[in-house]
């Protein structure tokens, strides 16, 4: 069966809990390559895990989205890896 959002590359904000980190699941869960970022690598770690063992990609970017360096630096590596986002997410 293919999943809706198979060659989407995602990059959702806040994925560390709460409403970020279920975008980044339901995403993941219908295909989409998901980048997610947050300030806490271990939480997104633990997340990209999960992700990786139901069958999902998952590109880990732990950044401050409040510092103007990081979110550009967090995106030239994810575009690297997986091409353009084609999708975005943002959750405080």
């Amino acid at each position: 069966m293919t999943k809706t959002l198979d060659q989407t590359v995602a990059l959702v904000t806040g994925a560390s809990s709460g409403i970020g980190e279920a975008t980044a699941r339901i995403l993941a869960a219908q295909g989409a390559t998901v980048a997610i970022v947050a300030r806490r690598a271990e939480r997104l770690e633990s997340l990209a895990g999960e992700i990786r063992a139901e069958g999902g990609t998952a590109l880990v970017l732990a950044a401050d989205v409040t510092d103007p360096c990081a979110p550009g630096c967090g995106h030239r590596r994810g575009c690297r890896i997986h091409g353009h986002p084609t999708a975005a997410h943002r959750c405080r």
